[in-house]
């Protein structure tokens, strides 16, 4: 009942990302890609709840057609990532991908991205989780359009399988996303104004039911997101984010449904 589990609560996030490039001494411009990221979140009331994640992947990219303008490459890559909760380790995941990128026209790129993890989830205070320990294969399509300089569009597919430790934590994924960038003039001396509007589903088949919940019930999810996104300058190297998401999901147990609607401000800062 919400009455007796509904709980207000005030939250911090510090998200930080980079790309360090290195340019091999060829002439087809290949090069080392080093990319990293954090994301760190504090609770005032819900310790249990509190985040601290890191990922790296490196690899080389290989470039492929003419010199000058290269259409295809190719990155093979090892990556690595943690997540702790409430200070102790929850998952730790090593890996390899491989990425494919092609560049078929001046107005149309696409990527595939194709990534293998071994994952290592351990029991914290609050969570049983070491029987979801295993591998991951996750494929994932993505396609963008140049529509015009002020306009761009585009699509995501994903495909992932998570195997486990028990059948009831071993589970398919679908997804498909679609969205649209539209800029708008603010004069001819600032930057304009970038407005952007995602919607996508997902879906997740496990493969049997949990028999602490329902052992005679597979969960399957069906979740909705959809986002609208405004990019504001403020000047020449600060942006205002303003961001609207919502949140639907429709499972076999009732226990996994729900929906959610936020919102988020934060400023951009580029140098």
């Amino acid at each position: 009942d919400e009455d007796d589990t509904g709980r207000s609560d005030l939250s911090w996030g510090v998200l930080t990302s980079g790309q360090y490039t290195y340019a091999l001494n060829s002439e087809a411009g290949n090069q080392l890609e080093l990319s990293f990221g954090s994301f760190n979140k504090r609770y005032d009331r819900s310790d249990e709840l509190d985040i601290d994640s890191v990922r790296l992947d490196f690899g080389p990219r290989f470039f492929f057609g003419p010199v000058f303008n290269p259409s295809v490459s190719f990155k093979p890559y090892l990556l690595a990532s943690r997540l702790d909760l409430d200070g102790d380790k929850y998952l730790e995941s090593v890996g390899a991908g491989i990425n494919l990128r092609r560049i078929f026209s001046p107005v149309l790129k696409g990527d595939v991205y194709l990534e293998y993890r071994d994952q290592d989830y351990s029991d914290t205070d609050t969570r049983s989780a070491a029987d979801r320990s295993g591998e991951q294969m996750n494929v994932r399509g993505q396609l963008s359009y140049i529509i015009d300089p002020r306009r761009i569009i585009s699509v995501e597919a994903v495909y992932g399988q998570r195997d486990a430790e028990v059948a009831w934590e071993e589970r398919d994924t679908y997804g498909l996303r679609l969205a649209y960038t539209q800029l708008f003039s603010l004069g001819s001396d600032s930057r304009p104004l970038r407005m952007s509007v995602s919607v996508g589903g997902e879906k997740l088949d496990y493969d049997e039911g949990d028999p602490a919940i329902d052992p005679g019930t597979a969960r399957e999810d069906d979740r909705l997101r959809a986002s609208i996104s405004a990019g504001i300058p403020l000047t020449s190297g600060v942006d205002l984010i303003l961001t609207t998401l919502y949140t639907d999901v429709d499972s076999s147990l009732p226990n996994f449904e729900y929906d959610n609607w936020g919102g988020s401000m934060s400023v951009r800062l580029g140098f």
